[in-house]
């Protein structure tokens, strides 16, 4: 099986040798070519095959996301990951930018700040998840991939999974990963403004990303959606995202659930985790009802979340679909535990959550 091909679209000559230098390094894929703006970018991709893009959020000519609209368009194949910086100008682009197809998003690499580590250590797992799906679907071309998880819901007779009777949640849990920016879109913006219910939301992302996915998400969704605070008061029929770089809890206080923030090591590699958001909700929700929802994403986090919630709560779990997912790893991990109650195509989730809220 043959490397990935990579086009990388940098202005900086610094940046596009160190991205050239790890994305090679990673031994899953190789750079073809680079450039440093994207007329010269789109000129490229007319006479070579990619199958991996890095484009630079404010690559120079044309704007970064107006590049990644005509990539979408013209090479819907190729995977486009968003090199990006730290300022809130920078953090507002990225969110566009997955909002409008691409998977995922790195920080730019830098000699100065000593990140390069963290950076490849990233990109091998990207890397390595979009090597995985090329050549699962290369070798899996005949077969009907589809049939393997749709609607359980309307279709329940011929799925493995048995959906219980679960109406009215206490609470409505949400965590996703790459490619969740997108899937958060989709379901929020079906839902409907009666839902009386709290729905908290993690998102892997860092600190400085957060903010800007909730005024994304706030914009299609009938309810509000802001950025988790700490001490903050959890209030029905609102959507809490968790701070990116730090821990979401719930804890108990004077007959409210409010929101405690916590900067404390990684858990499954990542802050905020799920697993450490359910398990506080397994704790605090004892005895109710809680809804969870996995989105796409890498790795496994939220599996021991969901077992928490399972054992403590009355706790009804869906996953989305493989073919639906950017990324089915969270989803896979609930799945293969048999912790998963249905699963949907991602087109499908924000209905099945005003179903199973109706009153």
């Amino acid at each position: 099986m043959g490397k990935l091909n990579v086009l990388v679209v940098e202005n900086s000559t610094l940046d596009r040798n160190l991205i050239r230098n790890i994305v090679n390094n990673t031994s899953i894929a190789k750079v073809e070519y680079t450039a440093s703006n994207g007329i010269i970018a789109l000129e490229r991709m007319r006479y070579s095959k990619f199958d991996v893009m890095f484009l630079d959020i404010v690559v120079l000519e044309m704007e970064g996301v107006e590049i990644l609209k005509i990539v979408r368009k013209r090479y819907p194949q190729i995977k486009v990951i968003i090199i990006t910086g730290t300022s809130n100008a920078t953090a507002k682009l990225t969110i566009e930018a997955l909002n409008n197809g691409a998977i995922e998003f790195i920080r730019k690499p830098s000699i100065k700040i000593n990140n390069s580590k963290k950076v490849t250590n990233n990109l091998k797992m990207i890397l390595n998840q979009i090597f995985i799906d090329k050549n699962t679907k290369n070798t899996l071309t005949d077969l009907d991939e589809k049939k393997k998880c749709k609607n359980t819901y309307l279709e329940k007779q011929v799925m493995k999974y048995k959906v219980k009777n679960f109406k009215n949640p206490d609470i409505i849990l949400i965590a996703s990963s790459t490619g969740g920016p997108t899937a958060l879109e989709k379901v929020l913006d079906k839902l409907n403004n009666n839902i009386n219910k709290p729905i908290l939301v993690v998102q892997h992302m860092p600190s400085e990303f957060t903010k800007s996915l909730a005024k994304s998400l706030d914009r299609v969704c009938n309810l509000s959606v802001s950025e988790a605070k700490n001490e903050e008061i959890i209030k029905l029929g609102e959507v809490l995202i968790a701070k990116g770089g730090l821990h979401t809890l719930v804890e108990s206080r004077n007959n409210e659930k409010i929101i405690k923030t916590k900067d404390t090591s990684y858990v499954n590699g990542v802050r905020p985790s799920a697993d450490v958001l359910f398990k506080s909700i397994a704790r605090e929700y004892s005895g109710k009802k809680v809804l969870v929802i996995i989105l796409t994403g890498m790795g496994c986090d939220g599996v021991e979340g969901v077992k928490e919630l399972k054992k403590s709560c009355d706790c009804y779990c869906i996953t989305q679909s493989e073919d639906s997912c950017v990324v089915y790893g969270m989803p896979k991990c609930v799945d293969n535990k048999g912790l998963s109650d249905e699963c949907l195509d991602i087109l499908y989730i924000g209905n099945r959550i005003n179903i199973l809220t109706q009153v």
